[in-house]
């Protein structure tokens, strides 16, 4: 950029001193030559001015391009590491909401509160206390059908709760003593009553022939 100014600058006062040459001949007179060849200096420099602006404007572009490109790079970068801690905390949350629990694999997707629980015939059912939904997928590992386990709460001071029988009854529902074939996984919700002033983890069972025990914990929105 100061080269830029001072080329213009120089161009401008070559201009100046040009146009001055050009009227000395009605002023004083000179012999031809002489003012041939001042013009011709003139036009010499200014023709390596037009050059150095031009050199001076391709150099400017270029430092644009440059840090054009520098800036994307680091809009890039940023990006990326965006994208990869996003990554990382829905692999964390993926870890902390599944569980791996004798042939049976359980993962949380959702849970939310309600007041109503919308069934078929029972358009309004109300809860003792507050509708804890769950949604989640079961799936049988094993290499025959199974039955899925039960599913419990059980809160911070360790009591636990049973899931109410409403909730085998939502088109989505986890039915009473349903099976899965091996290798097949299916998603639902659960329901709870219960209170909402406490916080639980989902107990899960490895199956009903299993003595292992899992605990997922429940994040209500």
């Amino acid at each position: 950029m100061h080269n830029m100014k001072h080329a213009a600058l120089s161009l401008i006062a070559l201009i100046f001193v040009f146009g001055c040459a050009a009227q000395q001949p009605l002023l004083k007179q000179k012999p031809q030559e002489t003012t041939a060849a001042t013009e011709e200096q003139v036009r010499a420099e200014l023709a390596t001015l037009k050059t150095e602006l031009e050199e001076a404007e391709e150099e400017r572009k270029a430092q644009k391009a440059e840090e054009e490109r520098k800036a994307a790079e680091a809009r890039a970068a940023e990006e990326r590491k965006t994208a990869e801690a996003k990554a990382a905390r829905e692999a964390e949350e993926a870890r902390l909401l599944t569980a791996h629990v004798g042939y049976m694999s359980y993962r949380v997707w959702r849970a939310e509160w309600s007041n109503r629980l919308p069934l078929d015939g029972f358009l309004d059912s109300r809860p003792n206390a507050k509708w804890l939904l769950v949604e989640l997928s079961a799936r049988n590992n094993d290499r025959k059908a199974r039955a899925i386990p039960p599913f419990a709460l059980v809160d911070e001071q360790g009591r636990e709760y049973e899931s109410a029988s409403q909730g085998a009854l939502l088109p989505s529902g986890f039915g009473i003593l349903e099976s899965l074939n091996p290798s097949v996984t299916k998603q639902g919700l659960v329901v709870f009553d219960v209170p909402q002033d406490r916080t639980y983890k989902l107990k899960v069972s490895g199956g009903y022939w299993s003595k292992e025990d899992g605990y997922i914990p429940i994040l209500p929105k």
